[in-house]
């Protein structure tokens, strides 16, 4: 019974620790700046590219180490590749990069402990121990896709010398790179999940995180994926919430900035009341849903570490077997 009940107890136990702590909301905004959308904003942005024929490798690759495409990594690595030849200004980007990739990591390690301990401790005492656990919790997100893209150099140079007597170089590389490192840094980034939940709730090392974590995804590998479709189908939803929200809410300045003279101070009063809501309104919901992500995620790592669980979809094939036997 409790193994039926996996994602529903889960994710209503993510949503009611989101709800009633709004305070850990600033937590989820921090970490949302890696990506908001999970595990499948990375796959759909990068879909999009492969379907067009547009790759970018260096931008590519920075990605890769967070979840996403679209927020802090992109518009850093964007800007980075274009001030190569200004030393200055690109010490100060490295620096911001630093910075931000400082505050995310530990915001993310706070984020998983104050979600698995409601009501204990404060955001402050929170945001510490994630500060304490940063060098072990970047170590965890470095050597985890680094791994990913270990495996992808061993099993995708042959994939990669046979495509070459098909196609040209490019779009080789661009094949092997989405069929087969999509995958991997999915499951990499599944893994540093566990890894970081190891190292914020029973103080592993790093190594000793990760291993236990490819221990634990293994055994439950199923449940995992079955968790991000949730998760993906959850993002869908409120993200399309989220755009209705900010139309009903920024519309009615939109609407009085359009009948207005376009070159008016009125005008440019309501359309900057109209930006300054929606862009509010964005980072608020933002920050719920990125909180609820990732107690999702915490929940269902304290319920799988306890027992085995087996995956929706085994449990549905085992009851078609028995009952079509």
């Amino acid at each position: 019974m409790e193994s039926a009940s996996l994602y529903r107890s889960t994710l209503k136990r993510a949503w009611h620790t989101t709800r009633t702590h709004p305070h850990v909301w600033i937590l989820g905004l921090l970490a949302a700046l890696l990506g908001n959308g999970g595990e499948f904003e990375f796959v759909v942005t990068q879909f999009n590219r492969f379907s067009t024929g547009a790759v970018y490798f260096g931008e590519t690759l920075l990605t890769m180490f967070g979840t996403g495409g679209s927020t802090a990594v992109n518009v850093i690595a964007g800007l980075l590749s274009r001030v190569a030849g200004n030393y200055i200004l690109a010490g100060a980007l490295a620096f911001g990069a630093l910075f931000v990739a400082w505050l995310v990591v530990s915001a993310q390690g706070a984020l998983i402990r104050a979600v698995a301990t409601p009501g204990s401790g404060t955001l402050g005492s929170h945001f510490a121990a994630g500060v304490r656990s940063f060098w072990q919790l970047l170590g965890i997100l470095v050597c985890t896709r680094l791994g990913a893209f270990f495996v992808l150099g061993v099993v995708g140079m042959p994939l990669f010398a046979l495509l070459l007597y098909f196609t040209d170089a490019l779009k080789a590389l661009a094949l092997v790179s989405f069929v087969l490192g999509v995958p991997l840094l999915m499951v990499a980034s599944l893994i540093a999940k566990y890894a970081a939940a190891y190292r914020m709730l029973e103080k592993s090392g790093a190594r000793s995180a990760v291993v236990r974590a490819l221990a634990l995804f293994f055994d439950h590998w199923l449940v995992s994926v079955e968790l991000v479709l949730t998760l993906f189908v959850i993002n869908v939803a409120v993200g399309g919430a989220m755009i209705i929200m900010v139309l009903i809410f920024s519309g009615p300045f939109l609407m009085l900035s359009g009948a207005l003279e376009p070159e008016g101070a009125s005008a440019a009063v309501f359309l900057a009341l109209a930006r300054t809501l929606s862009f509010l309104l964005l980072v608020v919901l933002g920050s719920i849903l990125a909180t609820f992500q990732y107690a999702s995620w915490t929940e269902l790592f304290l319920r799988i570490r306890e027992r085995r669980h087996t995956s929706k979809i085994v449990r549905v094939i085992m009851r078609w077997r028995e009952k079509y036997r």
